[in-house]
C-alpha cells in the first residue's frame, strides 16, 4: 500500500523541517480549492517510490498528507508502529516559491530522517538530525529522482528561502558560504545559509559543511 492522502491533518510531529513556530500565512481561496496539479502529481510518485524502499527495509507504510487548508507554513514526519507519515501544510502547499522542484527536495529532507543515518537526533532515536537530513537529500535523493543541477540549485535556494523566511532568518546567498565552525554537532536547526550549504555540498558530493557538523 502506498498512500496519498489530501486533507486537513494536524498532529505534533517528531521531526520538522522548521521549528515550531507561530508563522502562518493567509490562504488564498482559489489554492484552497485545488492544488497545483503538478505538485500533487510529485508527492504521488515519490510516494510510490519510497513506499516500496521502507516497506522493504522497515516492513513499515509510507503516507504522504497534503494538508492544504492548515495554514502552518511547514511539514514534517512521524513514525508509527506502522507507517511512516509525512505532513505537508497549507503555508507551504501555497507559498509562491513552491513548485514540483521544491517539493521534490522538501520531500527528500523529509525522507532524510529516516535514511539518512548518522547523526541522529538523539542517542536512541530514529530520526537523523536537520543536517544530516538536509546532506541525504542532496547527497541521494535529489539524485535518485534524476533532478537536473539546474533544477536542483534553484530549488535548493527556493526552499532554504522559504525556511529563512518562515524563522525570521537571513535568506541565503548563493555567492557565499557561512564561515563559522562548530565544536560539536549541532543537533537543532542549523542557520538558513548554513543548510543551503549543507545542500550544495551534498549535491556536490562534498564533505558535511563544519558549520553544523564535527567529527
Amino acid at each position: 500500500m502506498n498512500a496519498l492522502i489530501i486533507l486537513l491533518f494536524s498532529i505534533k510531529g517528531l521531526a520538522a523541517c522548521m521549528p515550531a513556530s507561530s508563522q502562518q500565512v493567509e490562504l488564498r481561496k482559489n489554492t484552497l480549492l485545488k492544488l497545483d496539479q503538478a505538485v500533487e502529481k510529485t508527492a504521488s510518485s515519490f510516494s510510490e517510490r519510497y513506499q516500496k524502499i521502507l516497506k522493504s527495509k522497515y516492513r513499515k507504510d509510507l503516507v504522504i498528507n497534503l494538508a492544504p487548508l492548515d495554514p502552518k507554513l511547514n511539514a514534517e514526519i512521524i513514525k508509527s508502529d506502522k507507517e511512516f507519515v509525512i505532513s505537508i501544510y497549507g503555508g507551504m502547499l501555497t507559498h509562491p516559491k513552491m513548485n514540483s522542484m521544491v517539493m521534490s527536495l522538501l520531500l527528500c529532507h523529509e525522507i532524510g530522517h529516516i535514511l539518512g543515518g548518522e547523526p541522529l537526533r538523539s542517542i536512541k532515536g530514529w530520526s537523523s538530525t536537520e543536517g544530516q537530513a538536509d546532506y541525504y537529500s542532496s547527497y541521494t535523493c535529489a539524485q535518485d529522482l534524476k533532478l537536473t543541477s539546474t533544477d536542483f540549485y534553484q530549488a535548493a535556494f527556493d526552499l532554504v528561502s522559504i525556511y529563512a523566511e518562515a524563522t525570521n532568518d537571513t535568506p541565503p546567498n548563493s555567492d557565499q558560504m557561512d564561515e563559522s565552525e562548530v565544536s560539536s554537532i549541532n543537533y537543532g536547526y542549523p542557520k538558513a545559509q548554513c543548510r543551503y550549504d549543507t545542500l550544495i555540498s551534498g549535491w556536490n558530493k562534498d564533505t558535511r559543511p563544519r558549520c553544523w557538523f564535527a567529527d
